[in-house]
């Protein structure tokens, strides 16, 4: 008990860095992202060349998340808690990728893949959610209330050591 209290501050200076670093790299805006004015294509572009890539980021309640789990086979589930977070409750089939590692962008994943990112409460995640859309990726959801949310709607976590 007494090491995670005296991690508590660490914790909360990487998650202050990484709220100054979205607002930064994303803006402040809880709204959908807006696109720019589409100029017209070049001469000898055609249209379908020249459209530009739609990005979506959303936060999604835990039943649209579990509807995206079961028909996105694609989607990759990303949890960014702390490790000691996660041996306590997890989604089943997420991967656990560090808040840093994923705001240094080193999530080694096609950038057309779609994204789930958890966390506790849907802080850390809405944070991270906004950086993935700064660096490329098209669509990325946000877990709206994260794990705890989750489980108050009774939805099927694991807990434990992984296997």
């Amino acid at each position: 008990m007494k090491a995670e209290r005296a991690a508590l501050p660490f914790y909360c200076a990487i998650l202050i860095g990484c709220v100054m670093s979205a607002i930064i790299f994303t803006g402040c805006s809880a709204e959908e992202d807006r696109q720019p004015p589409v100029s017209p294509p070049p001469a000898g572009v055609t249209d379908a060349e020249a459209l530009p890539v739609q990005s979506l980021f959303r936060s999604v309640s835990g039943a649209e998340a579990q509807e995206l789990m079961a028909r996105r086979k694609d989607l990759l589930v990303i949890d960014v808690r702390t490790p000691q977070e996660r041996r306590q409750v997890r989604l089943s089939d997420s991967l656990f990728i560090p808040i840093g590692e994923v705001m240094r962008g080193r999530l080694a994943a096609p950038r057309e893949q779609p994204v789930l990112v958890v966390c506790a409460v849907g802080g850390r995640s809405y944070v991270v959610g906004r950086a993935l859309l700064a660096m490329g990726y098209h669509e990325v959801y946000n877990l709206d209330g994260g794990i705890e949310a989750w489980r108050r709607a009774r939805l099927p976590v694991e807990t434990g050591p992984e296997s």
